[in-house]
């Protein structure tokens, strides 16, 4: 994902909202980091965007269109998220 599409998902992620609104240590544990991994990165001054940072070191293979994915999940659904991701989808045509 781009610089500017990383930087919008990692404000929608790190921005306290609404009550229950899936935030950055959701999707933290859903990728399954530990807790003492997720409390590492509360102390980071963007903890949203070294999760994403961490994410993309742990598992490079992981596509924006997975991750796009998993946002659509039961328990995340967070369609913001999936807005800005899905930019970032490339269809392949033949």
């Amino acid at each position: 994902m781009d610089q500017a599409t990383k930087q919008a998902v990692t404000d929608l992620l790190g921005k306290k909202r609404l009550p229950g609104l899936v935030t950055w240590k959701q999707v933290a544990r859903r990728y399954g980091m530990r807790e003492t991994e997720i409390s590492l990165l509360q102390m980071e001054k963007n903890p949203a965007g070294a999760m994403l940072d961490m994410l993309s070191s742990l598992a490079p293979n992981l596509t924006v269109y997975y991750l796009c994915k998993t946002f659509k999940e039961p328990g995340l659904r967070r369609q913001d998220v999936v807005n800005i991701l899905s930019k970032q989808i490339v269809v392949w045509s033949r």
